[in-house]
């Protein structure tokens, strides 16, 4: 589960998660949230088996590498994916810790995943994770 909260420019997120694999979902469901497609419509996109996989990319974030999951690993991910869709690609699916990606037109309006205020907390059995992007 993931919601916006208020920041004075930026735009800021919170997630609280059962595992690193929801917290990976979530942090693609932001910046799909965070894309406009040109000349598609939005009900193309929700039928994903239309969709054409053009690249994959995978990331060292599991389940099983928890102890490792940090503010830098968040941080270099998150960036990476959010370059990826600079060129041109839409991040549609995700699969534990890959994400497809298909080329279409598309504006982001996330320039990258900033430090300020950047954190993972684990409690209860749960993650949380506070991020602010610049826009």
């Amino acid at each position: 589960m993931y919601r916006e909260i208020e920041h004075k420019s930026d735009i800021s997120y919170e997630i609280i998660a059962k595992n690193i694999e929801e917290v990976f979902e979530d942090m693609i469901s932001i910046i799909q949230e965070n894309i406009d497609v040109v000349g598609i419509e939005d009900t193309v996109i929700e039928q994903k088996n239309n969709l054409h996989r053009d690249l994959e990319k995978c990331y060292n974030i599991t389940n099983e590498n928890i102890s490792e999951f940090n503010e830098d690993v968040l941080f270099d991910t998150i960036n990476d994916i959010i370059s990826i869709v600079d060129r041109g690609y839409y991040p549609f699916s995700t699969n534990r810790n890959c994400v497809g990606f298909c080329r279409m037109r598309i504006y982001t309006k996330l320039k990258a995943l900033t430090y300020h205020d950047l954190k993972i907390e684990y409690h209860d059995n749960q993650i949380y994770v506070r991020m602010v992007f610049d826009v």
